[in-house]
């Protein structure tokens, strides 16, 4: 492989010879008065960043500081991330999932209707209001607990 100043990219032997009617393997000065440098090519499973000049004869392709792999993992999780936040748009969820609450043995309790109800089978909930504070549970689809849930235990009621 090669690089090109005049296209600011890499170009292989056959595109140098079709373009320039050089070949820059047995014409390397040829090739260097065209602007036509040997470049030496980023490590196997990186993609490259962008190019620099190495010496005044030669470019390198610089790896970006991670791998096509792990390139690859960061747009998975974007694309995850976009679609759970459209969908939670689109059923009046909040941004985040909220965690449900014990309070006072009734488990599980929920500051937000919405989440309660998706947490619910049936899509419904019923309030609580504790300490002035109100409340809402699943109505089904989890194990529920009115005053009894003890909030030592382990299990969570899920």
């Amino acid at each position: 492989m090669y690089y090109s100043t005049k296209l600011s990219s890499s170009i292989n032997a056959e595109h140098v010879i079709k373009m320039y009617g050089i070949n820059p393997v047995s014409q390397s000065g040829a090739a260097a008065a065209m602007g036509i440098y040997p470049l030496t090519e980023v490590p196997d499973g990186y993609a490259f960043s962008h190019y620099e000049q190495e010496s005044s004869s030669s470019y390198t392709a610089v790896p970006h500081c991670v791998t096509i792999e792990e390139q690859e993992m960061v747009a998975i999780v974007r694309r995850m991330e976009s679609t759970l936040a459209s969908f939670r748009a689109r059923f009046g969820l909040p941004a985040t999932q909220e965690v449900p609450q014990a309070i006072n043995g009734y488990f599980p309790l929920y500051t937000s209707e919405a989440e309660s109800d998706y947490a619910s089978d049936n899509g419904e909930s019923h309030e609580h209001d504790i300490n002035g504070v109100t409340y809402y549970m699943p109505d089904s689809g989890v194990t529920l607990y009115h005053g009894t849930y003890d909030d030592s235990s382990s299990g969570g009621g899920y």
